[in-house]
């Protein structure tokens, strides 16, 4: 399979979400899902002494993805394609 070409990003992304309807997520997302799978607390620790969670470093990356969906006109039965936009790789 050939590789897509890549796009270039959204001139206006706000416009975008607002279409489409898509919520923006809690900037601290990410890090609250971090801490509820590290930090924690064992059930039978009666106290903690002292406790460090630190993140030093974030990054964004961007994952886009085509969507292919194909019906089947005489059984109405679809099947969706999911690839990968940067390598073009089924997902």
């Amino acid at each position: 399979m050939d590789n897509f070409p890549s796009t270039p990003s959204e001139k206006k992304p706000d416009k975008v979400l607002a279409v489409f309807g898509i919520e923006e997520l809690n900037e601290n997302l990410d890090l609250n899902f971090v801490r509820e799978r590290i930090e924690k607390r064992p059930r039978d620790v009666i106290r903690i002494v002292f406790r460090s969670f630190e993140i030093t470093d974030r990054s964004v990356i961007s994952t886009p993805r085509y969507r292919l969906r194909f019906r089947k006109l005489k059984t109405n039965e679809e099947k969706i394609l999911v690839l990968d936009r940067v390598t073009s790789k089924r997902i």
